[in-house]
């Protein structure tokens, strides 16, 4: 998958966007041969999990067309991979219901 679309899309509150960009970033090491890796097979990338590690690639121009050279796909891991994945949409959220006042607050021992 690339995380883009065929032009633009309403999702998650947005309307008539798309993804721009995306960024994801290991949570953990996963040893060489150990699987667990991100292949970008039209850019000739296989990303190995490091922790730390960030990865931003951009899968819609602004003009909202997709970029089918993002596509990837993440391999199984012999041990386990945890990553953190956001969206960078074009336009604002339209939908007041995924709007970030409609959430509770987080109690006071959330760090």
């Amino acid at each position: 998958h690339t995380d883009g679309f065929d032009g633009p899309t309403s999702a998650c509150g947005f309307l008539d966007s798309g993804r721009i960009a995306t960024i994801f970033c290991y949570l953990n090491s996963v040893g060489e041969g150990r699987g667990g890796t991100t292949l970008f097979p039209k850019l000739g990338l296989d990303i190995q999990p490091k922790q730390g590690l960030a990865v931003v690639h951009f899968p819609m121009s602004l003009d909202l067309e997709e970029d089918k050279r993002t596509e990837h796909q993440g391999s199984i891991a012999v041990d386990e991979k945890w990553i953190l994945t956001t969206w960078i949409w074009k336009h604002w959220r339209a939908d007041w219901r995924y709007s970030e006042d409609s959430l509770a607050s987080l109690s006071d021992d959330i760090i």
